[in-house]
């Protein structure tokens, strides 16, 4: 989904937390980037979590999360 683990690395939580903010407009995307990128939950988890599909969190996570890491190194 993401280049690899070493780009979440290079910046601390709240970096990830302003840009998730600013470049991803979807509320639900928003969340569901958070709960994965930054902690850590898996799919299955945040899909019960949210009361959606796995699919919805799979599709929300790959789209968005290209959206991201377009704009942030």
């Amino acid at each position: 989904m993401y280049k690899d683990i070493n780009t979440l690395e290079k910046h601390p939580r709240e970096y990830w937390e302003v840009n998730i903010h600013r470049w991803v407009y979807d509320e639900l995307a928003r969340k569901i980037l958070t709960r994965n990128l930054l902690d850590g939950i898996p799919y299955e988890q945040i899909a019960e979590e949210l009361q959606i599909s796995r699919a919805t969190v799979y599709n929300k996570m790959r789209k968005y999360s290209k959206q991201l890491f377009i704009h942030c190194d």
